[in-house]
């Protein structure tokens, strides 16, 4: 009985933490302005922590494991789901009873209840940014009925290029806590609107990986560069563009 109720105060507790976390607004995140947390081994910024409409707790932040850091034990997440966009270097994940090799560009969607490590096995940095969000709606056989956990290795990617935009497709699929999850790779190379300004149902997160690359939210113009991050808030007018005459890539994740 006292373990029973322990259990249900844990149980409580948790639901209470992610009902306290504060709701994220659109805008940016710039990488210079992040606080980091350092040893021998690894550094890491966090991003975003708080809450969203469609998350009751949502956190990104970034990890860079140095040469032949040791990993942290295998784990496993009971009330999050997790996705993993790797940025340099190499990594050995194991994900549930199953290994991989990956690199730059490649990532990983893990649901709750899969088992995982990630290992640096390169000859530099491993450096990855790190979703993890939790939903009233977890709905796991959602998740399996979609294909579960999944790893998307960059060299198996097609990139699509027309009028000097590449785009780079790697989900687009229901999951344990969302209704959809859709991400995509886009590359331009030259100045101008990604495309015209819009918006939608979707939540969007933006991380520039290369290049200048500007956003107006709902009429209000942010500037980034490599690393910074665009948050926007789901029905927010916004237009994304390269600010210049050279090459620019980033990351769109999208979910509802």
């Amino acid at each position: 009985m006292l373990k029973y109720l322990v259990a249900c105060f844990i149980s409580l507790l948790f639901f209470y933490n992610l009902s306290a976390q504060q709701r994220v607004g659109s805008g940016i995140r710039h990488w210079k302005d992040l606080g980091v947390m350092k040893d021998e081994q690894r550094e890491t910024r966090r991003i975003i922590e708080g809450s969203t409409p469609e998350f009751d707790y949502l956190e990104v932040h970034a990890t860079a494991q140095q040469k032949a850091a040791a990993p942290y034990p295998a784990y496993i997440q009971e009330k999050r789901e997790e996705l993993i966009l790797i940025t340099e270097g190499t990594m050995k994940c194991y994900i549930g009873k199953d290994s991989f090799e990956i690199g730059s560009g490649s990532a990983l969607l893990i649901p709750p209840m899969v088992n995982q490590q990630l290992v640096n096995i390169g000859n530099g940095p491993l450096s990855y940014y790190v979703f993890q969000f939790h939903s009233a709606g977890m709905n796991m056989a959602r998740s399996d009925s979609a294909g579960g956990a999944i790893v998307l290795n960059f060299k198996d990617l097609n990139n699509e290029e027309k009028a000097g935009k590449g785009n780079r497709k790697y989900l687009d699929r229901p999951t344990a806590m969302t209704n959809n999850l859709e991400m995509h790779m886009t590359a331009l190379s030259q100045k101008g609107v990604s495309h015209a300004g819009h918006r939608h149902t979707d939540a969007e997160v933006i991380i520039i990986l290369e290049g200048d690359v500007s956003m107006d939210i709902e009429g209000s113009h942010f500037m980034g560069t490599k690393g910074d991050l665009f948050y926007v808030e789901s029905g927010k007018f916004h237009t994304i563009m390269n600010d210049a005459n050279k090459a620019a890539r980033y990351f769109a994740i999208k979910w509802r």
